[in-house]
């Protein structure tokens, strides 16, 4: 129904999100409480090589790096950690995030959550 990606954009803003299947109701109760995400840590079997891309190829700034994992930055405030795996496949290890309340571990969809309190 749309002529271009940018008129098919801005029908999106104007009417909402569409397509099928729809992967959650459009109307969401917003929970009580927020938490930021504060950085992804990911596991890779060659921690080098996955450094340099992130900061070659997409332009991080390696904040800190030791022997087993480094953190990179992203001016608008992305963050990253790597995590050198050689037992587990290359991929999300867990998202860390900030919020109220006790630390807490869980699992959503099979994504390992783990939530500091705010500081």
């Amino acid at each position: 129904p749309y002529g271009s990606p940018l008129e098919e954009y801005a029908g999106y803003c104007e009417h909402g999100p569409g397509g099928e299947p729809m992967w959650w109701p459009q109307d969401l109760v917003r929970a009580e409480t927020t938490n930021w995400l504060r950085r992804i840590v990911l596991r890779t079997p060659t921690l080098d090589a996955t450094t340099d891309f992130f900061s070659t190829i997409l332009e991080g700034t390696v904040e800190d790096a030791d022997r087993d994992s480094a953190t990179l930055i992203w001016p608008g405030g992305g963050r990253i950690r790597l995590v050198e795996s050689l037992h587990q496949p290359a991929g999300v290890d867990r998202l860390e995030l900030e919020g109220p309340g006790p630390s807490q571990e869980l699992t959503i969809a099979g994504a390992r959550l783990v939530v500091a309190p705010q500081s």
